[in-house]
């Protein structure tokens, strides 16, 4: 589970529980976390972007599938979303 998530309304990180994620919440995800939802990757900590996303959660195939963030979000990620941690 997500040790925070990023709620636009209240501009301020918050540790939440699955059942109080919403659609449109940004989600701060640490390496082996896991979630039952689809997600699109706004950053990482990888220079270029790159993460390995495991979907076994939501379509039973336990390979990982590479996800790129959009380079702008990404190497703006903390412009963006002022109150969100650097990455």
């Amino acid at each position: 589970m997500s040790k925070s998530t990023f709620h636009c309304n209240d501009a301020k990180w918050e540790a939440s529980t699955i059942a109080q994620i919403r659609v449109g919440d940004i989600l701060n995800l640490e390496d082996g976390e896991t979630i039952p939802a689809d997600c699109i990757l706004l950053a990482s900590h990888h220079l270029n972007g790159d993460a390995f996303q495991m979907t076994a959660a939501l379509d039973g195939e336990r390979n990982f599938k590479p996800k790129k963030s959009p380079l702008f979000v990404a190497q703006n990620f903390s412009l963006l979303f002022s109150s969100a941690r650097q990455y």
